[in-house]
């Protein structure tokens, strides 16, 4: 090959190089994970350690002020970790709470464990109800069954009760309001816990894991804590696929 012929040939390929790196980076899936006031120490960071791992997303820790500042519309996806769903949303100010509303309205995802659960029955964008207002029902180890969509999402693997870490995750009604989107349950809970005086009998057979529409949004809620569960970890990442899936933006 002459000179000319292998720097057109190398020309090309630094070319087509570029395009793929472009391309991949393109298609990464952009997550948002919540940390202020009112989230967990350290629940931010072990979500990160868990999406990191999968190269299809790209993620970025964000606050109540990116929120307000329009930070969202860079992102897929957002996530609001454990910690306390009404000291996130004082942290995020109504105009940040407007701002996720929107962001999932539009078609974008959201994912919300436990105190990220209780986030959008309090704030009303889902069809959702507590049993109790009596919240802290303490810290287990509790069984869960996944549903056949919540071995669609989570893997076909998980058969029968799994045991997943709990801590004053919501116990919910569902469907209560027939003008709302169906929600669907991706996991029962089989035992419960019942510390402080709270109710017995209720969080037995309730939905622990939940799939619904806020609009044109996916959203899961997941009451335990399977990203602190040995063996559960991946159910994250796989309920991040999910929502980008059925993404509507």
């Amino acid at each position: 090959m002459n000179t000319r012929k292998l720097s057109l040939a190398l020309f090309f390929f630094i070319l087509l190089s570029g395009f793929v790196t472009a391309q991949t980076e393109e298609t990464k899936i952009r997550v948002a994970v919540y940390k202020d006031k009112g989230v967990g120490k350290g629940s931010a960071e072990m979500l990160v350690r868990i999406i990191e791992q999968d190269p299809a997303f790209e993620y970025r820790i964000i606050n109540g002020q990116d929120i307000r500042d329009g930070v969202l519309d860079q992102f897929d996806l957002f996530v609001l970790p454990g910690g306390s769903g009404r000291g996130e949303a004082a942290s995020m100010q109504p105009e940040g709470v407007e701002k996720v509303k929107a962001f999932v309205r539009s078609g974008h995802g959201y994912l919300g464990i436990c105190a990220g659960a209780y986030f959008p029955l309090q704030q009303e964008f889902i069809n959702v109800t507590r049993k109790s207002t009596l919240w802290e029902r303490g810290h287990a180890k509790l069984k869960i069954e996944l549903t056949d969509l919540g071995r669609e999402v989570f893997g076909q693997e998980y058969v029968g009760e799994l045991e997943v870490n709990y801590n004053n995750g919501p116990v919910i009604n569902i469907n209560e309001n027939p003008d709302m989107p169906k929600v669907e349950v991706l996991a029962w809970f089989r035992s419960e816990v019942a510390e402080n005086g709270t109710p017995v009998g209720i969080q037995v057979n309730s939905p622990a894991m939940i799939f619904t529409r806020y609009e044109k949004g996916p959203v899961i809620t997941i009451s335990p804590h399977p990203e602190g569960t040995q063996g559960l970890k991946g159910f994250i990442n796989s309920a991040l696929h999910y929502l980008a899936e059925h993404s509507e933006k």
